[in-house]
């Protein structure tokens, strides 16, 4: 698998959060579409088998060459990461399925990332988010890792925690009536 420097900086950043599968890196890039044009879309193409079960995937991610493209990258590389461990199993997505992803964008831009250029990125995510109690608290559990991982250099992955703190906060939050 013969990479460019940008491919390169990506695995790096995965192997510096120690989420770098070289298995699943090697899926993905073989079953990977380089878009370089900006109008097309971005995203996951998902083969099923009959009753859910997911057979492999297709990711359409973006050339790198610039830090949006590598924030994109990121999200895209991070979910495949997932979705590669549950080939061959019953596959339906859910919310949980973001909050790494999303954490791991959020830890790129505080490393990597002006002030100003993280601000506008990271506030556009708030502002898409509704009064469902489950997006917001995903929401906070992807701050809690990125500054879990910032302050630590551990990352916490949802996997490894969620149900517990999901449940404790979602009971914290209904007690103060925030939502």
């Amino acid at each position: 698998m013969k990479l460019k420097k940008k491919d390169q900086k990506l695995i790096d950043f995965f192997k510096l959060v120690g989420v770098y599968d070289e298995k699943a890196f090697k899926y993905i890039y073989n079953h990977k579409v380089d878009i370089k044009n900006k109008s097309e879309v971005i995203y996951l193409d998902l083969d099923y088998l009959k009753d859910n079960l997911l057979k492999g995937f297709t990711i359409n991610a973006p050339v790198i060459k610039n830090n949006i493209d590598m924030l994109k990258s990121i999200y895209l590389f991070s979910k495949a990461i997932n979705l590669y461990k549950k080939i061959g199993k019953i596959y339906k997505e859910e919310l949980t399925d973001e909050i790494l992803p999303l954490s791991l964008v959020k830890i790129y831009a505080e490393l990597n990332l002006s002030d100003n250029v993280k601000k506008k990125i990271l506030s556009y995510e708030y502002d898409k988010l509704n009064d469902n109690i489950s997006y917001l608290l995903a929401y906070d559990l992807q701050f809690d890792i990125a500054d879990n991982y910032l302050k630590t250099n551990i990352l916490l992955t949802p996997d490894s925690f969620y149900v517990d703190d999901v449940n404790l906060l979602k009971e914290r939050c209904l007690s103060k009536n925030d939502f």
